[in-house]
């Protein structure tokens, strides 16, 4: 009875344990300690894009491989801590086209009465949308300060005060201030005093209405203190709950246009002045009239009300061939062409009436006329007499138009120079294809350069599927597709390393996709295999030196410990009485001097192996000590040569040297039956060669299917300092070895 109470309790908790998860909005996991699904509550299926039933009783990274977050549960489990994240990304192998998902998760072990572990419990939360914002704001804000801070035009940032917050470096450039110094000014202190209660007035206005904008012309006062004419368009920039935030100004300098109005201005000032002052004379004479418009050069007339001619240029006489005389009294068309006349009639009749100047372009009987219809005065200020200047531009024309046809020239030649710049992105060094979805899951080739279409087996004509029956580059082509679809969905760039075996090679490719348009994406691949394996190679060298230093520290810890202690039991033993006069006292201290010896040696043999030379000098002495243990152990005459001008730029570079050196050496030892050993470091041009030479036998030189480990290792501390190596077996000489290493001038 109270088994089947107990059971029904247990029942009961089981069924509330479940009904909470089933009903939580949180995404809610439990495992057992091998990472099989227990229980799986609706959110957590739904997210997944499954059913609860399809996940009970399977493994979690069978669905969802993933090594890093497979440590952290196993390590959650077998120390049960607990462990959670913030928005940690995260890609559904099964659903690729969702992109990146982001995840807010905790992950703890879950445990019996009897504290005995009972699985691991995984809660999460979907932060998917909230960190995309996140990031598309900041993506937002990045663009905002680029174009803040590159726009041609000056942009200033100022309070409601009028206090400056922020400018950006066109307007600092335009006033001569940097931005700390403009930070520490108001508005109205880098105003021109006859433009500031002006612009106080627009500003209290613009607050005043707490919306709009307005747009003034202005002088600001520069750093050196001289006036600068801008065009001001200032907006005011509404906060949280509307209010007034700050006030953004748009600042264009136009004291250039101001230069050219000024001059403009004269040259209408003293256009109006000359013709005020001809005016004059015309009044008082009619011989100084004739003089004024003989002085132009131009087509001149001066007619009356009833445009009838009083007087005309030299110019017009002779066009019509007809004497000044005749000309007067006559109307003002018997003076010009037709079509010149019947256009500038209406002028004239307006003029009169409104006592206004024209001034016009036009094209007639063949010329470009630039006329000028200016009317005189009486005392009672009313147009009694109308000047008309009629000045032929048809040459100036013509250098406009041949101005023209030079820019059409220049166009085609930028036109020229894009095709030219178009074939050197073709010949990059670094293969680029531009693909484009057509929203049926088809990948397009619309853009390819050379090295991209020899790679990728492309043939000449574009557009052409992505996916092709080749299937050396058909892996290859699929990553270049799923990169560029990450790139399409993430508005983001993407960069990855892939290796494919192509040909029974392995090759490893770095691949950097950038989204162009809504449909289209670039992607750059390049083929760094050859970097890669000497990545490794260079890795490969480290993890030899940290176990070589490692040997040396354990030969000098364990082996020298040892003898060490061996030597302090044979000099206990020694000072015994019974062994002081008997026959083994002799024996024991030949012994203890072997010991001394060997620790000695063991010592010496761990201090090189440990040994890094810094520089030249270090490498010098290192050598040297290696020569003379040589030359005490195997009678070997060791001789070394070295330019003391050579620098090598590289840090580790003699660390290789001396392993290089130590290696040749051993090897004349091991292989050569050498007596002597000769070495040199002296320049050879731009490099800095190494040779190394012995008397001893031929060395058994490896094939590229042998081992020869000891060559080989050489071979790479050389390619690791971007040098050359050659070993050869001299005649009847022994063995030279060779090697070119670049070197600093």
């Amino acid at each position: 009875m109270e088994d089947r109470s107990r059971r029904g309790a247990v029942e009961r908790e089981h069924l509330l344990l479940q009904t909470l998860i089933d009903r939580a909005h949180t995404c809610l996991v439990l495992l057992d300690n091998d990472f099989h699904f227990l229980a799986v509550n609706a959110s957590y299926a739904a997210a997944c894009g499954r059913r609860p039933e399809e996940l009970l009783g399977k493994n979690h990274f069978d669905f969802y491989p993933h090594p890093e977050n497979e440590a952290l549960f196993r390590k959650v489990r077998d120390t049960g801590k607990p462990i959670e994240f913030k928005a940690k990304p995260f890609i559904f192998p099964d659903h690729p086209e969702w992109g990146i998902t982001y995840w807010d998760w905790r992950l703890s072990a879950v445990h019996e009465a009897d504290g005995q572990a009972l699985g691991l419990l995984l809660s999460l939360v979907d932060v998917t949308e909230q960190t995309r914002t996140a990031l598309e704001l900041a993506e937002s804000r990045a663009h905002f300060q680029a174009i803040f801070q590159n726009a041609a035009v000056g942009i200033v940032v100022a309070d409601l005060r009028g206090g400056i917050l922020d400018a950006n470096q066109a307007f600092q450039q335009m006033l001569g201030y940097t931005l700390p110094e403009l930070q520490n000014l108001n508005f109205r202190d880098i105003t021109h005093p006859d433009d500031l209660a002006a612009d106080i007035q627009l500003f209290d206005d613009l607050l005043r209405r707490q919306s709009g904008h307005f747009q003034t012309e202005k002088r600001y006062i520069g750093a050196d203190g001289r006036s600068i004419w801008t065009r001001l368009t200032a907006s005011l920039i509404l906060g949280q709950n509307a209010e007034p935030a700050f006030v953004i100004g748009l600042v264009q300098d136009i004291e250039h246009k101001k230069e050219l109005e000024r001059e403009l201005q004269g040259y209408y000032d003293d256009l109006e002045n000359l013709i005020k002052i001809k005016t004059e004379r015309l009044q008082q004479s009619l011989a100084d009239t004739t003089a004024l418009l003989d002085s132009t050069g131009d087509e001149s007339l001066l007619v009356d009300s009833n445009l009838r001619i009083l007087n005309a240029s030299i110019s017009i006489c002779k066009k019509m061939d007809l004497p000044r005389e005749l000309l007067i009294g006559r109307t003002y068309s018997s003076g010009i062409e037709p079509d010149v006349a019947n256009f500038l009639k209406p002028l004239l009749e307006e003029a009169f009436k409104s006592g206004q100047s024209f001034q016009m372009t036009e094209q007639l009987s063949g010329r470009w006329l630039r006329i000028h219809i200016c009317p005189i005065a009486n005392d009672s200020e009313k147009a009694c007499r109308i000047a008309v200047i009629i000045r032929d531009i048809t040459s100036q024309k013509e250098m406009d138009l041949q101005l023209a046809r030079h820019r059409v020239s220049l166009a085609d030649q930028v036109s020229k120079l894009s095709a030219e710049v178009h074939e050197i992105i073709m010949a990059l060094p670094a293969a680029l294809v531009v693909l484009e979805f057509n929203g049926r899951e088809e990948v397009m080739v619309v853009e390819s350069n050379r090295l991209a279409s020899q790679t990728l087996g492309l043939g000449l004509a574009l557009p052409q599927p992505l996916h092709g029956a080749n299937p050396a580059t058909s892996a290859l082509k699929q990553q270049l597709s799923l990169m560029a679809k990450f790139a399409l969905r993430s508005r983001t760039g993407q960069q990855s390393e892939f290796a494919v075996h192509t040909d029974g090679e392995r090759r490893i490719f770095n691949l950097q996709a950038f989204r162009m348009t809504s449909t289209r994406v670039g992607v750059l691949f390049d083929d760094i295999t050859q970097s890669v394996a000497r990545e490794r190679q260079r890795e490969f060298l480290e993890l030899c030196e940290i176990e070589i230093k490692k040997f040396g520290r354990d030969l000098h810890d364990l082996i020298g410990g040892q003898l060490s202690g061996l030597l302090l039991l044979l000099g206990s033993i020694q000072s015994h009485p019974e062994w002081r006069s008997g026959p083994a006292d002799a024996t024991l201290a030949v012994c203890t001097q072997m010991i001394k010896q060997a620790i000695g040696q063991v010592r010496d043999f761990s201090r090189r192996m440990l040994a890094q030379p810094a520089d030249l000098n270090g490498f010098i002495s290192a050598v040297q000590l290696s020569m003379e243990e040589v030359q005490e152990h195997f009678r070997i005459n060791c001789s070394l040569k070295v330019d003391q001008t050579i620098r090598i730029q590289q840090a580790d570079a003699w660390t290789h040297l001396l392993h290089i050196v130590r290696e040749a050496i051993t090897n004349s030892i091991r292989h050569g039956q050498s007596r002597t050993v000769e070495i040199q470091l002296i320049r050879s041009g731009k490099h800095a060669m190494l040779q190394i030479r012995n008397d001893g036998l031929p060395l058994p030189l490896p094939t590229s299917d042998s081992t020869g480990i000891g060559l080989k290792i050489m071979r790479m501390r050389v390619e690791a300092l971007e040098g050359l190596m050659q070993v050869s077996n001299r005649e009847g000489e022994g063995v030279e070895y060779l090697f070119y290493l670049p070197c600093q001038p």
